[in-house]
C-alpha cells in the first residue's frame, strides 16, 4: 500500500481509500492474511474460486458479515428482525458465505438471528461464533468479568449450537483470553469438542504472541481475529507476521472503522489518539450495519 500524508487527505480522497481498502486484500503478498503456509501440499495446490480465501485449511469468502448490531444497535434501537434475516440471505446471494457472531452479542440473541437466516443454506457457509465473556448460559445476563474454565466452555458451546440451530460451529473463537486458565486448558476444552465433531476450527481474539504459541501448540489454531483498519494498524507489530509463520489466517474486525459514514469529519479534527472515544459515538454506520470484514 502506497504511504499517504495524512494531513493531505480530503473527505472525498479519504472515503476513496476505504472504497479500496474494502475492495482488495489488505495485504499484497505470496502469503495472503488468509492463507496457509504453503508447507501443507494439499492447502497450497487448492484452487480457490475468485472471492474466495484459505483461513488456514478452512475455505472462505474473501468478505464476511458480522451480524454484532442485528439485535440492537449502538443507539440502542432495536432492528427489525425481518429485515436482519433478509440482509443475511442477501449478503448469501452476493457471495457471502463467512457470518461471524458471538454468545456476548444479544446476548445470545444475535446467533438466534443468525440460526434463523442461515437455515435454509447452513450447508452452503461458515458460521464462527465465540465464547469467553462471563454470561449466564440460561438467561444470557453479562456478568463481571470472563470465563474459559472448560466446564464452561463446553456448556457454552451446547447453547450455542441451540441458538444457531446446528450440529457444529465451522470457527469458535475464544472472545478474550482469560487471565485465570491456562490457554492449554483452553484448548484441550476446544480438542474435546472437535473431537466430538461439534466444533471443526478454533481461534482467538485479542491475545499476546506468547498466548497464540501456546494454543497453536496445544491444538492448531486456524485463525486470529483482532482489530485492524487503516487507523489502528496495531496487528503489523507482530501478529501478522507471527499467523505467517504459524500458518493461521488473520481475520480483521471493522476494518472500515465507520469511515464511510458522516463521521469522517470528527475522526480527521480528533486524530487517531481520539478514535477509542470517538468509535463508540452514534454515526459509525459500517459497525452500526454489521460488521464487514476481508479475511
Amino acid at each position: 500500500m502506497t504511504p499517504v500524508n495524512k494531513s493531505e487527505i480530503g473527505r472525498r480522497s479519504f472515503l476513496g481509500l476505504v472504497g479500496g481498502l474494502a475492495a482488495t486484500p489488505l495485504l499484497s503478498s505470496t502469503a495472503t492474511l488468509a492463507s496457509a503456509q504453503p508447507a501443507d501440499p494439499v492447502v497450497a495446490n487448492t484452487k480457490l474460486m475468485p472471492g474466495r480465501r484459505k483461513l488456514a485449511s478452512l475455505e472462505v469468502s474473501s468478505l464476511g458479515l458480522g451480524v454484532q448490531n442485528m439485535s440492537r444497535t449502538y443507539q440502542t434501537s432495536i432492528p427489525s428482525r425481518p429485515e436482519m434475516i433478509k440482509i443475511i440471505r442477501a449478503a448469501f446471494d452476493s457471495g457471502v458465505t463467512f457470518f461471524d457472531a458471538a454468545e456476548a452479542y444479544g446476548p445470545h440473541e444475535v446467533e438466534r438471528i443468525l440460526g434463523e437466516g442461515v437455515a435454509p443454506i447452513r450447508n452452503k457457509v461458515v458460521i464462527t461464533s465465540k465464547f469467553g465473556w462471563n454470561i449466564d448460559l440460561q438467561t444470557g445476563e453479562r456478568r463481571p468479568g470472563l470465563n474459559s474454565r472448560p466446564e464452561h466452555i463446553k456448556l457454552a458451546v451446547e447453547g450455542i449450537l441451540r441458538r444457531l440451530r446446528t450440529d457444529r460451529i465451522d470457527l469458535l473463537y475464544q472472545h478474550r483470553v482469560d487471565p485465570n486458565v491456562p490457554i492449554e486448558d483452553v484448548a484441550g476444552a476446544v480438542k474435546d469438542l472437535m473431537t466430538q465433531g461439534k466444533v471443526l476450527h478454533w481461534g482467538l481474539s485479542e491475545m499476546g504472541p506468547d498466548t497464540l504459541r501456546r494454543a497453536h501448540a496445544e491444538q492448531r489454531v486456524t485463525a486470529v481475529q483482532n482489530e485492524y483498519s487503516m487507523l489502528w494498524r496495531g496487528p503489523e507489530k507482530w501478529a501478522l507476521s507471527l499467523c505467517e509463520e504459524l500458518g493461521i489466517g488473520f481475520v480483521p474486525w471493522t476494518p472500515l472503522l465507520g469511515l464511510a459514514s458522516s463521521q469522517v469529519p470528527l475522526m480527521q479534527r480528533r486524530g487517531s489518539r481520539k478514535l477509542t472515544s470517538a468509535r463508540s459515538k452514534p454515526g459509525f454506520h459500517l459497525r452500526t450495519c454489521h460488521k464487514i470484514w476481508r479475511s
